[in-house]
């Protein structure tokens, strides 16, 4: 309860490395590949997360919820990206590169309420928060 007052349960701070993976086609002319039309421009490929595949290790909620990438996956992905059912010649003006990012994030907790008590048949009780007390 601690003397009625709010708690904090925690902040903290840090910077890490992540990256992601960016494609461009060295053609005169844009191609398609993988359902992405390429230029000579960068473009980042985002990558659809499944049950299955190349396991992303970051510790950050919010670096996987933005698309980063260990730097294992990535080349891992860039790698894969790169091979495809069509004909070699039409893929070689395909390049990847590996984008490495510093990513600084910051968080803190401020609590906001407490449920009253409640025993294994009053549960419903458990929506209802109000200040601590």
């Amino acid at each position: 309860m601690d003397g009625g007052r709010m708690k904090e349960h925690g902040s903290g701070n840090g910077t890490s490395r992540v990256y992601l993976v960016e494609a461009r086609c060295t053609y005169p002319e844009p191609q398609q590949h993988r359902g992405m039309l390429l230029g000579p421009n960068w473009t980042r490929i985002t990558f659809a997360k499944g049950p299955i595949g190349i396991r992303v290790h970051l510790l950050n909620a919010m670096q996987v919820e933005h698309g980063f990438l260990d730097f294992e996956a990535a080349y891992a992905l860039s790698a894969w990206w790169l091979t495809s059912e069509e004909i070699w010649g039409e893929s070689l003006c395909i390049e990847t590169r590996i984008v490495e990012v510093e990513f600084k994030w910051q968080y803190e907790t401020k609590e906001i309420g407490v449920s009253p008590s409640m025993n294994l048949l009053e549960m419903r009780r458990a929506t209802k928060f109000e200040t601590r007390t």
